[in-house]
């Protein structure tokens, strides 16, 4: 082990003992005992709902008080319905992402890090007192040397570090969950967490998010109500981000509404489309739309900010999306039940009866509910039972889609009460639904489809006929695995080599027996003295005997 290792390993150490005194502060006498039980009662699914709620209120207090990174991680295990059981779900969501101030004295020397000089050099002023401070930055407010007012947003000294020792961490525990519970490695935790390290990744790079926000401006360059932070390329690096300060207030400011003379139905429809145009329209979405990233301004505006997460929908997985809704509004539980499927990854055999009544009862709820009683966030609990059930895994864009439309939902509800997603979403997906089977629509998609089928015919004969030469020539190959056989294979090789080993013995002994006859009381002797002329070929049985014991 060299000195980076140890370094490494001593601050693992470190942690762990953090994490040991805060288990302490619940009371838990033994770690692995205590989170053994919580966690039982959520994996086994015990019938006692207290139960299980109070299991999973441990866990999301626990969480809470392990800091930014398992904050971090409990949010993004809440769009794991996959893997993580209802009641842990619910207790997530309730994690919040804030943070006591970090002293100013750090941040300018973050700040002058990265601008590689005085922050005087860059900025005209500085408020000292940050806007908001979250596990990945912290934000404030200043003024550029060339007049512009902006929001700078400063990451955290060292965060990688920090996020790498807690991977660490997580991942020694995933570890141990997995041997306490084998069925967890259906869900292949390695991959979980290499997926976790990606998008905290991703968050910390802040040229990345940048690039997000300008992605997502380009796309209302024709809607002058919205207002995305314009970025100042020539300050920003991937620990600094220095963009467009909006002044707006959030929906927590309710009185607001009525002191800038604001339409809330209007603002509402706004935030309305501004998300259906995102995913269905261009297939980039603010995948974190909560209250604290959005901004309303004068004149009916809106603003977006925290572009860290953006959920992007290829063109398949977005037809999935209008096939999912249109079986909904039209009740067709045959295409929502091939879609259901078609989007997610079965770990385990489906009970293909009950799966169908799962999917009836959740079209039911979505289709049958009166105005006021339906919502997204209605619709994502039903969508997690369905997934945890049945132990099917979802791509992390579909999980994010309907987390994103759940939270901006939220929003819209409290912007107008009365306000219905039903009532702007319906005629727009029906819209959109039908062109995709329009006539234009269905003749290009199955002039694609002719075309793959022409490319397939035209390539047939000389396929074949390169298959027919390789049969003739006698170099036709293949390869058969079967990997339930290999394991019989090898135990029958051992087999084989230990009666080869025993035939051995077997021959050497009867040889000797039956020289031995004609020898009477010198036997003995002549054995000794064969064995000192013929030493080399004792060597090599011993050898043999030792070869065919290891096979």
């Amino acid at each position: 082990m060299n000195i980076l290792d140890l370094a490494g390993e001593l601050r693992k150490a470190n942690r762990l003992r953090q994490i040991a005194t805060t288990l302490t502060k619940y009371q838990l006498q033994s770690v692995k005992t205590s989170l053994s039980n919580a966690l039982t009662g959520l994996f086994e699914d015990r019938a006692d709902p207290a139960e299980r709620e109070g299991a999973a209120q441990l866990i999301r207090q626990i969480v809470q008080d392990l800091g930014p990174t398992y904050v971090k991680f409990g949010q993004w295990l809440s769009v794991r319905p996959d893997f993580v059981p209802p009641d842990v779900i619910l207790e997530f969501e309730k994690l919040q992402d804030r943070l006591p101030p970090v002293p100013f004295s750090k941040i300018k020397r973050s700040v002058e890090r990265e601008i590689g000089g005085p922050i005087e050099r860059v900025f005209a002023s500085f408020d000292q007192n940050p806007l908001s401070t979250a596990s990945i930055a912290q934000v404030h407010r200043a003024v550029l040397k060339s007049g512009q007012e902006v929001a700078v947003k400063v990451q955290h000294h060292n965060l990688r570090k920090i996020f790498d020792v807690d991977l660490a961490v997580i991942r020694s525990f995933a570890d141990w969950a997995v041997n306490r519970w084998p069925h967890l490695k259906l869900h292949r935790p390695e991959d979980l967490l290499a997926s976790f390290r990606d998008t905290l990744h991703d968050e910390t790079d802040f040229l990345l998010e940048a690039k997000n926000q300008e992605r997502i401006a380009g796309l209302f360059k024709r809607s002058p109500w919205m207002h995305i932070p314009k970025v100042y390329w020539e300050h920003t690096t991937s620990r600094l981000l220095v963009m467009e300060y909006l002044d707006g207030f959030k929906v927590s400011q309710d009185e607001f509404f009525e002191k800038w003379n604001l339409d809330r139905s209007l603002i509402a429809k706004r935030l309305s489309r501004s998300m259906f145009r995102q995913i269905f329209r261009h297939g980039v979405f603010h995948s974190d739309p909560h209250p604290g990233n959005i901004l309303f301004l004068p004149d009916n505006g809106i603003g977006l900010i925290d572009f860290g997460i953006v959920g992007k929908l290829g063109d398949d997985l977005r037809n999935r999306f209008l096939d999912w809704f249109y079986a909904t509004i039209y009740r067709d539980v045959d295409l929502f039940e091939r879609t259901f499927l078609a989007v997610g990854h079965q770990l385990a055999p489906i009970d293909r009866i009950q799966f169908r009544s799962d999917c009836l009862d959740y079209i039911d709820e979505m289709h049958f509910q009166p105005v006021g009683r339906i919502s997204f966030a209605r619709i994502l609990v039903a969508t997690n039972r369905i997934l945890y059930r049945h132990k099917i895994s979802a791509p992390p864009t579909f999980l994010f889609f309907f987390k994103a439309i759940s939270t901006m939902e939220g929003v819209m509800r409290r912007v107008d009460p009365a306000f219905d997603w039903r009532d702007d979403w319906g005629p727009r997906l029906r819209q959109i639904v039908g062109k995709r089977y329009s006539v234009p629509s269905l003749a290009r998609h199955y002039a694609g489809v002719a075309r793959d089928y022409d490319r397939l015919i035209a390539s047939y004969p000389e396929d074949m006929r390169q298959v027919m030469r390789r049969l003739k020539d006698g170099r036709f190959e293949a390869e058969i695995q079967i990997p339930e056989l290999k394991a019989h294979v090898e135990e029958i090789k051992k087999g084989l080599n230990k009666v080869a080993l025993a035939l051995l013995i077997s021959s050497v002994v009867f040889g000797l027996f039956f020289i031995g006859r004609g020898q009477g009381d010198a036997f003995a002797p002549w054995v000794a003295q064969a064995a000192m002329q013929f030493w080399w070929v004792t060597i090599i049985l011993f050898l043999i005997v030792l070869y065919l014991r290891k096979r």
